[in-house]
């Protein structure tokens, strides 16, 4: 099951062992993957992409704020791997620019 978990995490996200992140794309990465369970996959991960993390602006950039939002996604759910909390880190990031 993690093993899945990280596995489908790294489709939407599009990430590779570099911890990267495409945000465009995540729907048809989605579909070509996982064809007619596509939907079901993605409910498979909405709590790893809903984490909610509020950084402390007042003592960090945003640069830092991904990094603490992948130190606490690891935290919070250690049966991902690393370069996918990076992954989710950097989607922070992006989501907040």
């Amino acid at each position: 099951m993690n093993s899945d978990i990280n596995s489908i995490l790294t489709v939407y996200l599009g990430t590779d062992s570099k911890g990267g992140y495409r945000p465009v794309g995540h729907e048809k990465r989605m579909k070509s993957e996982y064809k007619s369970n596509a939907e079901n996959r993605l409910s498979d991960i909405k709590k790893y992409l809903d984490f909610n993390f509020t950084p402390n602006w007042s003592k960090c950039d945003l640069n830092q704020a991904g990094d603490a939002f992948a130190a606490a996604a690891k935290e919070e759910f250690p049966e991902l791997e690393d370069f996918v909390t990076k992954a989710l880190g950097n989607r922070f990031t992006y989501a907040h620019r």
